[in-house]
């Protein structure tokens, strides 16, 4: 059944109220946001546009349809699609109302998240690992290298390290040489880390049925992990400032207070209609993955 987008304004301490509503989009699995244009991975309905200038009334710009819509990251108008069977789709959405296909690469298992920094793509594949793609081309990407692991579900890259999200933990890798790529360390987690998140030498890790724990890795091969903060399932973690927002699938959105890392602290949770599957905040506003997509002003936080 087809959902409604929705928007809503919350602070930390109050309950959400509803601001106003537009345009459908049926399970959303994650969301991206670039000035004033969110990027919705929806596994139905594929890459859809929204205007959220006015978050109290986001506009329905777009779609470019595609099944199995898992991940989205964007750099300007340039859209980057984990499509799971169909592997990473680079979609040009500068006309925002006829999104097309530049180019795309099918991975051998299930595209499940992307990370783009410069020209390099990585690939978060279920069954395959961390794909690394040269997208400089998008009409002709080609694989630079790769690292095998299973139940890869997320990640994130800076300049010198990438960061996976798997059944075994997550996996602090070296792709400086992306033909040969080094695992430096590995966070295990007493579930399976379903996302990464990275500030410094921090990583904050949604490990599933356990909740959150956030590890230094100051030393990657001497890893230290806090105590967890217990959740009902967490999915996914974004950190903005002193606050962990986590993704925590029927447990609605949970926020911790990471003003001290390594000392996490539950501060609130708020109820969502359906299971939330992603967060991302940007400025002012927290854009939430769920049946229908909230949107929710986080100014005081």
């Amino acid at each position: 059944m087809m959902q409604v987008l929705l928007a809503f304004a919350a602070v930390c301490a109050v309950i959400p109220t509803l601001m106003g509503s537009n345009n459908p989009v049926d399970l959303v699995h994650s969301v991206y946001c670039v000035g004033t244009t969110a990027y919705v991975a929806s596994s139905h309905t594929g890459l859809v546009v929204f205007d959220v200038s006015n978050a109290a009334a986001p506009v329905f710009l777009g779609v470019y349809k595609t099944s199995f819509a898992f991940g989205v990251f964007a750099v300007g108008q340039i859209v980057y699609v984990a499509a799971y069977d169909d592997g990473l789709l680079v979609v040009d959405a500068s006309t925002p109302s006829a999104p097309t296909l530049l180019g795309n690469y099918t991975t051998t298992g299930g595209a499940n998240d992307v990370f783009v920094v410069g020209s390099t793509a990585y690939v978060a594949d279920e069954t395959d690992g961390l794909v690394i793609l040269d997208i400089s081309t998008p009409s002709a990407i080609t694989k630079l290298g790769g690292y095998v692991a299973s139940g890869v579900f997320d990640i994130y890259a800076t300049a010198a390290m990438v960061y996976v999200a798997c059944t075994a933990g997550v996996l602090l890798i070296n792709a400086n040489t992306p033909s040969s790529p080094v695992l430096v360390g590995t966070c295990s987690m007493p579930a399976q880390a379903l996302g990464v998140y990275v500030v410094g030498n921090y990583v904050f890790i949604a490990d599933g049925n356990k909740g959150l724990a956030v590890a230094d890795v100051s030393t990657p091969s001497t890893r230290t992990i806090s105590p967890m903060v217990q959740t009902t399932f967490a999915y996914v973690v974004h950190v903005d400032g002193t606050a962990a927002y986590v993704a925590d699938g029927s447990g609605g959105l949970v926020v911790v207070d990471v003003t001290t890392p390594m000392m996490p602290v539950l501060t609130n949770t708020f109820a969502a209609p359906n299971d939330v599957y992603d967060v991302f905040v940007l400025g002012n506003y927290l854009y939430l993955s769920v049946q229908p997509m909230q949107i929710y002003d986080v100014t005081s936080r």
